[in-house]
């Protein structure tokens, strides 16, 4: 991202001239070019006043739309929610559809009209068959079910009785052995057809039921299958059904005056449940024969096997995956995109595969052409040059203006801005220009529902800054939709590779390591497919589709290409352009005559370059710019080092927009004046450019003026604007380097209980701040909430894992949660047990009454359990417990040799009426043991609840009331289990923030004493929460640089670790001091989500218009921030930084004498989830919290 060093602040407007158009929507783009994100409607129950609030929240921060969307589950998870796809859609509160659900879709879609925004639809996971949606009205109800070709080959021997095909048999052929002529046997009187003359065919008919093989070979069948649970795509009525039904339907019921909100759809991994390579219909045969001139069926076995002929096989199986891919497009893709075409509407995607299969949906190029922003998911915070350039070369030549790019799911709770604008910005610089910040969540519902975290928008602390992010490229957006793509080299989309399937893996794998090689050699290139090849005309020696104008057309490892593509490539070598064929020479073509087809290959080859490489990682090492100098191929760009550039041609200049390094010589094939334009600020400054004249034709070369990304635009008008100012001289620099004045604004909204359940908060506080989360007990490391009830050995050695108290054990995992992290699953769980080897465990209780108790079993069934020595499960009723302490132990059998628990010696004992027994415990690999005080009409020592999945163990309804709970927490008619033996008395130790002034403490037990930093400190208790657990108010003392605290209490029984604190120790900052370094490393602020603020004053001798006269500039560099920051001088609002370099002018801010600074620092969320069970919680390099430094002023010489 760009940085505003050297740049002057007051924007030129004069003299706006031609072009000022294009400049004025930069600037301000219109709408429809801002982030869209996905908007999950899922984990709570909908309501409009909170769907009123976010909306509002998103049009603030610059959001230009949201587009309404579902999840899944998960099959390992839960194995009988079925479902089509990759799952069945989760339930929408209210339901999806319903009278209840259109109410409040037509309140969101009235409330964006009032903000200005746009509202889409997504058919994920509900356009997957099997999920009751509008696709399985048309597979089931309509009965469009896909016809597929299915193959047998069986071997015969001479002789062998052949029954008449019957059925869904198309064609059978007999391939001798000796290598003679195919044997047609289905056609009664004819053994032998050769090219259709049955002159030479001979009888061999053994009766009207059957036949007799004349030779021994192959017997090749081809039938066809319906499949039931399958779209035809090939049908014409398919694609039109489907817009009726969902599209038309959903307008339908919308409310007129807001239909014109609906102004993007998107499809989302379409899944049509059948083999596009073998698709079949009753019209195919006659379609295919007005297209190619002969009758397919008779040669649908080379669709299976070459049989020794392999010009032949590969002629059919071009021509049959053309015709199919027509068949495809007629109807399905094309209804669709005509339908969104005419109404004005946006229709992206990001389909299976992602460009990486080119065969994929029959022919990749060819469906995705038919959306008006193909795209593509780049998942974690990742560039894919190879998903974004198929997708850009799809709308490049299909001339669509959008490609979507759905960023960046999956990359956790921990992702900054300053993290993404690299991926980003390589995203767009490969074609990408519409941002879908995949994460939006309705709820994140205690912290407890996710789907592939995180969420980047109004819970993330920097969403106060994320709007000069979202507005970097929200402009970059617009800029790089206007005009054409322009770039030297096509490369050819290997789909005939595929079509003829004799090496379709080393075509991909050629062709995509030809792709990153041209990349890193700042080659710009698009795919291009065999279709924009012959449709391009030839002029001046270039390739000429749809703007682009090609000098290089490029092969890797395709041994099978279109008869018209090799043609349309000859007459662009000889006009004087260049081909390459990397890594094979074509072989096979769709031509009926292979003499002409050979001579074709051989007149392209000969102008050729000819690589022969035959390897990826060879290829990689091939100089693509030293091909193209020894062609005399002029590019359109070249760099001195490794920097790439995107360019778009308009009408009033040429548009490059560069990655590269500060200083980095690059030659642009432009000519005109030199702008340079910044996105961060909106701004453009004239910008010198060497004008280069060679062999008559005239360049630009200049330094690139960034690190990372540069914007240009050359223009035939010279404007009067200001110039940009380079850096000469560094003259001298001060180092910030004492303490900063420090405090706090906490951004964690808990209103609607996002953070933590209940909603709103403890005490009246409805942000959660500072908190104390991890502490000493006792002298050893632990966690508010959390403990170990057992200790266990296994042949791993002995553990006592951790389990939090409110929720179970949770790890996190799929098979617990479902796909992509938390859906407020909570269990009755405390063990995960290993997946072999024996386990034991071993937990104290104790009594302070006498109690008669049982015991009651969650999941697995151990196959000992044991109180105080004594066998329970050979015990017929209630067992007492007397005062004091007691030991209990279970224990499992090698668990790879069978699964633990539920021997049939046992299933003697359990209560059939009360319980679930047999197999169904064994396998899920949790367990959970409670004691509980006995009901009066109890008959056994135990219960046992057993299940088959862990969906099926989920606690849906606490017992003890209290929401994300589970059954045992907070419940005085459990006895609970702990690790070690009950301390009448316990020592808390922590050290808290600085500036922090008084401490609410949850606890449960009774507060004996405190002091900080060993002084005694006042407390006072303050009444029971919900659950009765006690809350305590701890005043500080002046605590500028933070406290050391001491607590001493009596515990209630059971709890005697982290547990015994329920609740995170909550902290009440004022102003306080601190260094500039990693605050998430300051006690106290380990887990603090939010904004921190770092001021300071300096004194200087000048003021910025004495310092600017000077020919200098005041910078403030920051050094290292974690994550964004807002920064002002002497009140004055500077500006957001959300990326490296953290640098800035101030000079215009400044005054003599003193001067305030105030830096408003913003972290992510990884710190608030590092004490959840998210598997997304973030990586320990995310925790880099606040201002890292070393920050310093910096007077500098600029010309």
């Amino acid at each position: 991202m760009l940085c505003t060093k050297g740049m002057v602040r007051v924007m030129n407007t004069d003299n706006l001239s031609t072009n000022s158009g294009i400049y004025l929507n930069f600037v301000n783009p219109p709408r429809g070019y801002g982030n869209v994100p996905f908007y999950w409607w899922n984990g709570d129950v909908l309501d409009t006043g909170r769907i009123d609030s976010q909306l509002r929240l998103l049009s603030a921060g610059g959001v230009s739309g949201v587009q309404i969307n579902f999840c899944h589950s998960c099959p390992a998870h839960d194995p009988e929610s079925g479902g089509g796809g990759f799952g069945k859609t989760y339930e929408c509160v209210p339901a999806m559809f319903s009278d209840e659900w259109w109410t409040i879709v037509n309140h969101t879609f009235r409330t964006a009209k009032e903000l200005g925004m746009g509202v889409g639809i997504s058919d994920y996971t509900i356009g997957w068959i099997g999920n009751g949606f509008f696709v399985d009205k048309v597979v089931y109800e309509n009965a469009l079910c896909a016809s597929e070709l299915k193959c047998d080959i069986k071997e015969l021997k001479e002789g062998e009785s052949i029954d008449r095909r019957c059925g869904d048999v198309l064609e059978r052929v007999i391939v001798p052995f000796t290598g003679e002529d195919i044997i047609y046997p289905d056609h009664p009187d004819i053994s032998a057809l050769q090219d259709g003359n049955e002159a030479s065919a001979k009888c061999y008919a053994l009766s009207s039921d059957s036949y007799t093989s004349p030779c021994s070979g192959k017997l090749i069948t081809v039938r066809r299958v319906i499949n039931p649970d399958s779209i035809d795509v090939m049908n014409p009525e398919a694609g039109k059904l489907l817009c009726r039904l969902f599209y038309e339907n959903f307008l339908s019921h919308i409310d007129e005056d807001c239909r014109d909100v609906l102004n993007y759809c998107f499809q989302d991994e379409f899944i049509a449940g059948c083999d596009f390579g073998h698709l079949w219909s009753e019209s195919f045969p006659e379609r295919f024969k007005k297209q190619k001139g002969y009758d397919i069926v008779k040669k649908l076995y080379l669709l299976f096997d070459d049989c020794g002929k392999k010009s032949e096989a590969a002629a059919v199986r071009l021509d049959y995956a053309d015709v199919k891919a027509s068949f495809i497009e007629d109807g399905y893709f094309k209804p669709i995109y005509e339908f969104h075409k005419s109404r004005g509407l946006v229709y992206g995607c990001d389909q299976c595969s992602r460009g990486y299969n080119p065969a994929e949906y029959g022919d990749y190029f060819r469906a995705v052409k038919y959306f008006t922003a193909p795209g593509n998911d780049t998942p974690d915070r990742c560039a894919d040059l190879i998903k974004v350039k198929t997708s850009s070369s799809a709308a490049h030549l299909y001339g669509h203006e959008r490609v979507w790019l759905e960023g960046y799911h999956s990359s956790g709770w921990g992702t900054s801005l300053a993290s993404l604008s690299e991926p980003t910005s390589e995203n767009f610089i490969f074609g990408a220009n519409l941002l879908c910040m995949h994460g939006l969540y309705y709820t994140t519902y205690g912290s407890m529902w996710e789907w592939a975290p995180p969420d980047f928008h109004f819970r993330m602390p920097y969403w106060k800054h994320a709007k000069t992010w979202f507005r970097y490229y929200e402009r970059l957006s617009y800029l790089l939709t206007r005009g054409s793509h322009r770039c030297d080299c096509a490369v050819y989309y290997p789909v005939s590779a595929y079509d003829t399937g004799f090496s379709p893996k080393q075509a991909e794998e050629l062709t995509f390591a030809v792709a990153e090689r041209l990349h890193e050699e700042g080659i710009d290139f698009d795919f291009i497919d065999f279709e924009s090849i012959s449709r391009a005309q030839v002029r001046d020696g270039r390739l000429c589709v749809s703007g682009e104008e090609y000098k290089v057309l490029i092969f890797c490892g395709v041994d099978s290409v279109r008869y018209e593509t090799l043609l349309s490539a000859l007459r662009f070598s000889d006009a004087g352009g260049t081909v390459v064929f990397a890594g094979a020479i074509p072989t096979y073509t769709d031509c009926a005559d292979p003499e002409k087809s050979n001579k074709l290959i051989k007149s392209l080859a000969g102008g050729a370059e000819i690589i022969s490489a035959q390897t990826a990682e060879s290829l990689r090492k091939t100089c693509f710019a030293d091909i193209f100098a020894a062609r005399s191929v002029f590019r359109d760009f070249v760099p001195e080092k490794s920097a790439f550039a995107l360019h778009r041609v308009t009408e009033n200049g040429d548009i490059y927009f560069v990655r590269g390094e500060k200083g980095e010589r690059c030659v642009f094939g432009t000519s005109g004046y030199c702008q340079f334009w910044n996105p961060l600020t909106g701004e453009r400054f004239s910008y010198p450019a060497e004008c280069i004249s060679e062999e008559g034709r005239d360049h630009r070369a200049l330094l690139l003026p960034c690190d990372g990304d540069n914007l240009f635009f050359f223009s035939d008008e010279k404007l009067d604007i200001p110039g940009y100012m380079f850096e000469s001289e560094l003259r001298c620099t001060v180092l910030l380097d004492g303490e900063w004045d420090f405090s706090l604004i906490p951004t964690m909204d808990n209103t609607y209980g996002d953070f933590r359940l209940p909603a709103g908060g403890c005490g009246g506080d409805k942000v959660i701040g500072a908190e104390i989360r991890r502490l000493k007990i006792n002298g050893e490391e632990a966690i508010c909430g959390r403990y170990s009830p057992f200790v266990c050995r296994t042949d791993a050695g002995e553990t006592a894992p951790l389990v939090y108290d409110r929720y179970g054990y949770l790890d996190g995992s799929i098979s617990e949660q479902g796909y992509h992290g938390l859906k407020k699953c909570v269990y009755n769980f405390e063990l995960c047990l290993p997946e072999s080897g024996r386990a034991e465990y071993e937990a104290y209780a104790e009594m302070d009454t006498e109690e008669k108790i049982i015991f009651e079993i969650y999941g697995e069934v151990p196959d000992v359990l044991t109180l105080d020595g004594k066998d329970v499960f050979s015990v017929q009723e209630p067992l007492t417990l007397s005062r004091g302490r007691h030991r209990i132990r279970l224990a499992f059998r090698d668990r790879a040799h069978g699964c633990g628990g539920c021997s049939a010696e046992n299933n003697s004992k359990i209560d059939l009426d009360k319980n679930i027994c047999g197999d169904k415990g064994r396998g899920i690999g949790r367990a959970g043991l409670f004691i509980r005080k006995a009901p009066e009409d109890c008959c056994n020592s135990y219960l046992t609840h057993l299940y088959s999945s862990m969906a099926e163990a989920e606690v849906k309804e606490s017992q003890s009331g209290i929401p994300l709970s589970n059954d045992w927490f907070a419940r005085k008619d459990r006895i609970r289990l702990t690790s070690e033996p009950m301390r009448e008395r316990l020592t808390a130790e922590f050290s808290t923030a600085p500036g922090t002034e008084e401490l609410i403490i949850t606890m449960f037990g009774q507060l004996v004493s405190a002091s900080s930093d060993g002084c005694p400190a006042e407390f006072a208790f303050d009444g029971q929460n919900s659950y009765g657990a006690r809350i305590y108010r701890l005043a500080l003392p002046s605590g500028e640089r933070g406290n050391r605290i001491l607590l001493e209490l009596n515990p209630e029984i059971g709890y005697n670790q982290g547990d015994v604190f329920p609740e995170p120790i909550r902290e009440k900052v004022g102003s306080g001091k601190i260094l500039a370094g990693d605050f998430s490393e300051y006690p106290g602020l380990e887990c603090y989500s939010g904004i921190a603020v770092y001021e300071t004053v300096f004194a200087i001798d000048t003021d910025g218009g004495e310092i600017s006269s000077d020919g200098c500039r005041l910078m403030l560099d920051l050094g290292e921030v974690g994550c964004s920051c807002q920064i002002s001088v002497n009140g004055y609002d500077v500006g957001c930084i959300c990326s490296a370099p953290f640098r800035t002018d101030i000079t215009e801010y400044i005054c003599r004498g003193k001067n305030r600074l105030r830096i408003e620092v913003a972290n992510t969320l990884c710190g608030h989830y590092s004490t959840t069970p998210s598997v997304y919680s973030g990586w320990p390099r995310d925790r880099v919290s606040g201002l890292i430094g070393p920050v310093s002023l910096s007077f500098v010489s600029c010309y």
